[in-house]
């Protein structure tokens, strides 16, 4: 399993999973790819490598839930022991809970007794990523089966897919699948910008024929896919991968015949994203906002013209809810005071939250765990110290540094983490730090050197990171002790 990711596109950050088969085989049917649990899976494809002269090709190349991209692939006719691999395309959002990404992503597909599907969007969403599936039916014997031949975004409306049989006749379905999201702006985040690109197509008369793009700066590659256009009925042709460069930044797509010569063209394509620029959330003060961003800054902006053209105020804020139905409780954030009795019980035993925990002014939650990765049901263990900051981007911190300004009125935050401990600090709104050890550790003020708080953890071998958090005002009410 190899992995790399793409930040060029920051605050955008892709994650790509290549998963190769270990055994080489004549068939390869359902090989999952799953991205890292901080990752929301928005696309994926797959490519055939051959031990011998002949090629194997694809059957299948699709989401399946929220993190994992399958594949199928088989030899035609011929024995062809290949092995297969797997790509699975991940993004995160700076600023978004994971969780909440993953859960904003629809799936659906769609399944035609035929040799062409297609799954329309949503009104009101947008496409991210597709992929294609194809299968003969049940009463098909003899080895028969069925290959893809295209798997693409039609636009941002539309995924198209289609499959032939070859040699030996093999009825059966091909399903187009689609992933889309909301055209709306993404809270903690913005507006996300989405597009598609077409590479030039590379025709072949006979043997492999292939095409290749290349992503421009400041965009992120998050969906792949391929075609190929047939210059006459010859249906030997048929896709033998779609996949991306070694650095993230290119896709490629390869068809190729087999025994009978068929020519055609190959186009690849891909599904490329960025932030809008000059967007933000809705539930924080900030710039401006275009009307055409979404619907509820054209509704709020008829109200008050001034969020448009001005600022976006508070006022423009507390109009969301009232004049699109939107919450955002779980979205506005305010500095943190330092305020220690609403972190000790009149007896001087303390709260039991942890240092996590106290930087985002969180009291314990019955049954959540309070580690970094906690929104996604996960608790680092220590020898993944070094996953605690991007565990702390899942539960929708931002990546910052100690000079940074942090956005939308954002807590700074410092942790430091090695495989024997870790520690978090956090940067209250006069400027000052505190922290709060372990569940048992009264919430104290902490010594800094220059700015920067004081190492009072373990410091062998550290991973640091300083981070940005969405926090909230305290209840007046202290909690239950646990």
């Amino acid at each position: 399993m190899v992995s790399r990711r793409d930040d060029s596109a920051a605050p955008v950050h892709v994650q790509i999973k290549e998963c190769t088969t270990v055994a080489s085989s004549d068939v390869h049917v359902g090989v999952d790819c799953v991205v890292d649990p901080e990752y929301a899976l928005v696309g994926g494809g797959a490519t055939t490598d051959s031990s011998t002269g002949s090629a194997a090709f694809l059957r299948e190349s699709r989401p399946l839930d929220a993190r994992t991209w399958r594949a199928s692939s088989s030899a035609r006719v011929a024995s062809n022991p290949h092995h297969l691999t797997v790509y699975a395309i991940g993004m995160r959002l700076d600023g978004v809970r994971t969780k909440d990404l993953q859960d904003s992503i629809q799936r659906k597909s769609v399944q035609a007794p035929t040799d062409v599907a297609a799954a329309q969007v949503d009104d009101g969403w947008m496409t991210i990523g597709g992929g294609a599936q194809t299968a003969p039916d049940a009463s098909v014997t003899d080895g028969a089966a069925r290959f893809l031949t295209a798997s693409y975004p039609a636009g941002l409306d539309e995924w198209k897919t289609a499959s032939t049989d070859y040699i030996i006749p093999a009825a059966g379905t091909t399903s187009a699948w689609l992933l889309q999201l909301k055209e709306e702006v993404i809270e903690g985040f913005g507006g996300l910008e989405i597009r598609t690109i077409q590479g030039s197509s590379g025709h072949a008369d006979y043997g492999y024929g292939a095409s290749s793009l290349q992503i421009e700066p400041g965009w992120a590659l998050i969906g792949m896919g391929a075609s190929i256009d047939y210059a006459s009925e010859q249906r030997s042709r048929t896709l033998v991968s779609i996949q991306p460069g070694e650095d993230g930044r290119s896709v490629s797509a390869t068809s190729r015949d087999q025994f009978a010569a068929s020519a055609g063209t190959t186009t690849a394509y891909a599904v490329v994203a960025r932030k809008k620029a000059g967007t933000h959330g809705l539930c924080n003060p900030g710039t401006a906002l275009e009307s055409s961003v979404d619907s509820c800054v054209s509704a709020v902006c008829e109200r008050r013209g001034s969020c448009c053209t001005t600022a976006w105020d508070d006022t423009c804020v507390g109009l969301v809810e009232l004049e699109c139905g939107r919450s955002c409780a779980e979205h506005t954030c305010e500095p943190t005071v330092y305020e220690p009795e609403k972190w000790t019980y009149t007896d001087e035993t303390a709260v039991q939250s942890n240092c996590y925990y106290y930087a985002q002014n969180k009291y314990p939650v019955s049954g959540v765990g309070q580690d970094p990765g906690y929104t996604m049901g996960l608790r680092p263990t220590r020898e993944q110290a070094y996953r605690f900051e991007q565990y702390a981007a899942g539960d929708g911190l931002i990546p910052s540094s100690l000079t940074e300004p942090c956005p939308d009125n954002r807590t700074k935050i410092y942790m430091y983490a090695n495989p024997f401990s870790y520690h978090v600090y956090r940067q209250d709104g006069d400027g000052t730090w505190s922290d709060k050890f372990g569940f048992g550790g009264l919430a104290v003020p902490t010594p800094d050197t220059g700015d920067r708080p004081q190492h009072l953890a373990d410091q062998r071998n550290p991973v640091e990171a300083y981070m940005c958090a969405c926090n909230h005002p305290l209840p007046d009410q202290l909690p239950p002790r646990q």
